[in-house]
């Protein structure tokens, strides 16, 4: 693998080439009150045809307290069919399925069904490379203890990564991350949260695989048991392909 691969690289461009690759972007970083974990891949079924199974599981874990107790852990299935047209000004564009929930059982459970959307755009911006996503959702069902879900996190989100922001001659590269996630019944200003990610890429270390990470999230929901409650972090640690 290029150690210059970004995350369109792997979870678009080689998507169509090879049967298991990734969906978002797997993760591992630590803040002042927990580390947050995340790994996603997507696996095509039948060659040649655009339908894919994907999956992604992040958690938040509480590595300073006693029993380093997880304090949630999110199961994010989809199934989804891809329309690629790399003449049009989509690259692509999917449309399926997918399910949230944290496995829990009580007043602790939470799920929302949905279905989906989604647009991916990649192009040039300021001289620099760029991929983006955005998403549109309908939804089911929510759980017995989330039925105000949407008062809090609506029915759309954007992804942005702009590559090579900063970059050095011995090509050393930092690529910017945005993401919007709406908030109550869709309004971009009302709840919703706000992530913000820089990844740090050093080329001239071929034995080291991962790539640093940096993230800050405001706003809901960084985990679906907290969906109704605000708060800001900032972490930093590790991403990596596969």
């Amino acid at each position: 693998m290029e150690r210059e691969e970004t995350i369109e690289d792997r979870s678009f461009r080689t998507a169509g080439k090879e049967v298991l690759s990734l969906h978002k972007l797997n993760y591992a970083i630590v803040g002042g009150d927990d580390l947050k974990l995340q790994y996603s891949f997507k696996y095509r079924p039948v060659d040649e045809f655009g339908f894919f199974l994907a999956f992604t599981n992040y958690m938040l874990w509480d590595i300073y307290a006693d029993s380093i107790p997880i304090i949630d852990n999110n199961f994010n299935p989809e199934a989804f069919y891809r329309f690629v047209d790399s003449e049009r000004w989509l690259a692509a564009a999917d449309a399926g399925y997918v399910h949230l929930s944290n496995g829990s059982s009580g007043a602790t459970s939470r799920s929302v069904d949905r279905l989906f959307v989604r647009g991916l755009k990649t192009g040039v911006l300021g001289g620099r490379e760029f991929y983006a996503s955005a998403d549109a959702y309908v939804i089911l069902a929510k759980g017995e203890f989330n039925q105000d879900y949407s008062d809090y996190l609506g029915f759309w989100d954007f992804t942005f990564w702009w590559r090579n922001v900063f970059k050095q001659k011995d090509g050393m590269g930092l690529d910017l991350q945005y993401q919007r996630t709406s908030g109550k019944n869709g309004n971009p200003f009302s709840q919703g949260n706000n992530v913000v990610g820089l990844q740090y890429r050093v080329p001239s270390w071929p034995r080291f695989n991962p790539t640093f990470y940096a993230q800050w999230f405001n706003g809901y929901g960084e985990v679906i048991l907290d969906y109704n409650k605000s708060h800001e972090e900032l972490r930093a640690g590790l991403s990596w392909y596969y």
